[in-house]
């Protein structure tokens, strides 16, 4: 629940305009480098092998062995590089098109953010 509404507030800072601190000019704050979609989606193609490397540190203790729940063995996991939208503060969204075994593929919106220069998924949103 907690990861749905960090995605729900990540998701309305993408959407709604960029503001500086001041709310003078109403552009976005610099935050120095943009994130790159290439790495954010090399990062998400790992959800097919590897996924709980992609969970927070915060929550790896509450899901523990339950990640490969969400992405079972055998998942394909097709990413979208070109939906990448950065949030302005270092992170953004990306959708990902995951078909678990034996079911159909359904899409998602995955929220992300850097932790230790390590691209993690803070939430998927279902799209579509």
């Amino acid at each position: 629940m907690a990861l749905a509404a960090i995605g729900i507030g990540v998701v309305f800072l993408v959407i709604r305009p960029q503001q500086d601190p001041s709310g003078i000019d109403g552009s976005a704050p610099s935050t120095g480098e943009v994130p790159s979609s290439e790495a954010a989606a090399a990062a998400l193609a790992r959800l097919e092998s590897d996924p709980a490397t992609l969970v927070p540190m915060h929550d790896l203790d509450e899901l523990g062995g339950r990640v490969r729940e969400a992405i079972p063995v055998g998942s394909t996991v097709e990413v979208d590089p070109t939906t990448w939208a950065p949030d302005g503060i270092g992170g953004g969204v990306m959708q990902v098109q995951i078909t678990q075994p034996g079911q159909a593929p359904q899409t998602y919106l995955a929220v992300m953010a850097q932790e230790d220069g390590e691209w993690k998924v803070l939430a998927t949103l279902p799209i579509g």
